[in-house]
């Protein structure tokens, strides 16, 4: 018991400190594409905060301001709206000038003096993903509409040749590396991430000085990568940071696998078993009663979706347990952030918060040790029509989504 709590110690030290280090308050939870967020927020005594719009909301993103917190919300209509929330409770809501493709994925850029989104030019034209600023040298990342992956300074701009899947999530670590999918594979043609093109390898480019790749895989035969967001930590412990991604087929469907870095297989989980069916993702964390790592995924979200926990056993990811009635995704959508894991009840450890089937409801699962509860459930009165957006500041957690109902609901304790 002791040495699993010293181990689950361990990897949150190393989590939480990769998040500091990267000081991201992003569109994901940290800058290593790991849905989980440090600090804590008690949900049954929290009092949600709902704010009328002029359309629905398609995609929430937040910071803290010092003395309050501030919403950044794109609407169906491709407007851009700003929600201020202040320590006494008062909201403004008030118009940008920023309008952007409704599906565009909002980001902050937390190098920018106050903080803001980044400008619609610093997306190169690409809205299928998002810029980054790196934390190595302030520099901003960012992939171009023809996948040319780019990095610029006011005096001059770096580009790779190298080919990116241009909607790929840019993720980096503490060393002021990056991590990209690679490829652009239209061998296994399930088209529910948007498109019919899935990324076949991974790249890792050095970007402290000139941008290097330093490592470079790529799966074979008709294998893909079926996620824009792998999970870049440390998930067995031995102080390096291993890749985490759901591998398909169209004989075998999805399975997770766990790589090194330099592309060595360390371990999977068993596939789904046919072909055309997803697994979506989500955390690495100590979820397990007793603080074990796991790792959280929702397997076939769109055909009755099972949230599943994952322990590395041995050499083998396997499943320790799992739960029907839970949705992440739509298909067709490159949202993949519509669940967060975090101390949802105050308690010390983390739960995962997910949507229901329908998406009107969000419940807290913990993990106990007769297998999970429902910790805490939000009742929605519509279906959720965002990502589940959250940040973390002076150790409190703060959400925010939006629903089809041109509603904004913000939780904060």
């Amino acid at each position: 018991m002791l040495l699993i709590r010293v181990t689950g110690l361990l990897f949150i030290i190393f989590t939480l400190t990769a998040a500091l280090s990267n000081a991201q308050e992003n569109t994901f939870y940290a800058s290593n594409g790991n849905h989980l967020i440090p600090g804590k927020i008690d949900l049954k005594q929290a009092t949600p905060i709902r704010i009328k719009l002029s359309s629905y909301p398609t995609w929430v993103t937040g910071h803290d301001d010092g003395s309050h917190s501030v919403w950044y919300v794109l609407l169906n209509d491709s407007t851009v709206q700003k929600v201020v929330v202040e320590e006494n409770g008062k909201v403004s809501v008030l118009k940008t000038n920023i309008n952007l493709p409704s599906d565009t994925i909002l980001s902050i850029d937390t190098g920018s003096n106050p903080r803001q989104l980044f400008a619609p030019e610093l997306y190169k034209n690409n809205f299928l993903t998002h810029p980054v600023r790196l934390i190595a040298n302030n520099k901003i990342a960012a992939i171009d509409a023809s996948g040319v992956f780019s990095i610029q300074d006011p005096d001059r701009i770096y580009r790779l040749n190298i080919e990116i899947l241009k909607d790929s999530r840019i993720l980096q670590n503490e060393k002021g590396q990056i991590l990209v999918l690679t490829g652009n594979s239209t061998k296994y043609k399930h088209g529910i991430l948007g498109d019919k093109v899935e990324a076949d390898g991974f790249a890792i480019i050095d970007t402290v000085k000139k941008p290097v790749v330093r490592n470079q895989f790529a799966l074979k035969g008709s294998n893909v990568f079926e996620t824009l967001m792998p999970i870049w930590t440390d998930i067995n412990l031995d102080n390096k940071r291993e890749i985490i991604l759901t591998k398909s087929d169209s004989r075998s469907g999805a399975q997770l696998q766990i790589y090194t870095e330099d592309g060595k297989l360390i371990s999977s989980s068993d596939p789904i078993g046919r072909g055309f069916r997803w697994m979506h993702l989500i955390a690495a964390a100590e979820f397990g009663p007793n603080g074990e790592i796991e790792i959280a995924a929702v397997r076939t979200p769109h055909i009755g979706g099972v949230l599943e926990y994952y322990r590395l056993k041995d050499g083998k990811l396997r499943v320790v347990h799992k739960r029907a009635g839970y949705s992440t995704h739509r298909i067709g959508s490159r949202n993949l952030d519509t669940a967060v894991a975090g101390d949802f009840n105050d308690d010390g450890h983390v739960e995962m918060l997910v949507p229901t089937q329908d998406f009107k409801q969000l419940d807290s699962i913990k993990r106990t040790a007769g297998g999970s509860k429902i910790d805490h459930s939000i009742k929605l009165d519509h279906q959720l029509s965002t990502n589940l957006a959250a940040y973390s500041s002076r150790g409190k957690i703060e959400l925010a989504f939006g629903t089809y109902n041109n509603e904004l609901i913000i939780i904060r304790q």
